[in-house]
């Protein structure tokens, strides 16, 4: 059995972000449309399909699947309003993949994909939200800082048979920052058909920006179920669907780059999400 326990990452140091290209840094692009992440709104975006070998998450989707065996939906609302993205696909094999993604009003989100495969079969789901932030101090105008906040999470995933794998994702992004996220995920094999996890606890992200600068902050949640590898077979579910599963919980702390914590801050949003208690 292959898990893949939870784990942030590491926010980069100030000589790292001034070197990083912008292409480093972003999330996989392509041609077709996809949700922003540097507009204000809630987006939700899904694909099923028959997987390529590729395994970077992300916005994305499309880039996990053979282009000739996939379908995706993608519904972005400026307004944040609630928004759906449901979509499923039958493999000529008999095989199948299902994705549906949510973002609900007050920055709330849900998550789910299932699937079963005889070919490489897989189900994946994004919903997030964008709000466009500012937050500024007595004389740190113009320095960078780190925003804390948490999420409350509460789903779980499963998977079984000879190459099941679920996995869930939660991130946030900054337009040219590298991202953080934390993660949870199991796998099978031919010895351990079955593995699970469970989640039921508050996280916290972080961010860096600029004091006195407005900058977009979108935080997404990503659910996918499939197989190991391309032409596996496997069962998998990622089921982070109840209408709390996945909540902004507001602001932990507010630091400098450098880890000195801010006590006293201004901060606006122009989202209205539940940042502040």
């Amino acid at each position: 059995m292959n898990t893949r326990p939870r784990s942030t990452v590491a926010l980069p140091t100030l000589s790292v972000l001034a070197t990083l290209t912008v292409a480093a840094l972003s999330l996989p692009v392509a041609a077709h449309a996809v949700p922003p992440l540097d507009q204000l709104g809630n987006y939700a975006y899904t694909c099923s399909g028959v997987i390529n070998g590729n395994g970077l998450p992300g916005i994305e989707l499309r880039v996990l699947f053979d282009p000739n065996n996939v379908a995706c939906k993608e519904v972005f609302d400026p307004q944040q309003g609630a928004v759906k993205a449901n979509k499923s696909f039958a493999g000529s094999s008999g095989g199948t993949g299902t994705g549906s993604g949510k973002a609900l009003t007050g920055g709330r989100l849900q998550v789910s994909a299932s699937n079963h495969a005889l070919a490489g079969e897989a189900g994946s789901a994004i919903a997030g939200f964008t709000d466009v932030l500012t937050i500024d101090a007595p004389g740190l105008t113009g320095i960078n800082g780190v925003l804390f906040y948490k999420v409350k999470l509460t789903g779980s995933g499963e998977a079984h048979g000879a190459s099941g794998a679920s996995s869930f994702w939660l991130t946030a992004s900054v337009p040219h920052y590298a991202d953080t996220h934390a993660t949870w995920g199991v796998s099978t094999d031919i010895f351990t058909p079955d593995a699970s996890f469970a989640v039921n606890e508050t996280v916290v992200m972080s961010h860096v920006f600029v004091f006195g600068v407005p900058f977009e902050l979108s935080t997404f949640a990503w659910a996918h179920a499939g197989v190991r590898a391309l032409g596996a077979q496997g069962h998998a579910s990622v089921n982070f669907n109840s209408p709390n599963a996945i909540r902004l919980k507001g602001i932990d702390h507010v630091t400098t780059l450098p880890g000195v914590l801010v006590p006293t801050y201004t901060f606006a949003s122009q989202g209205n999400l539940p940042w502040l208690p």
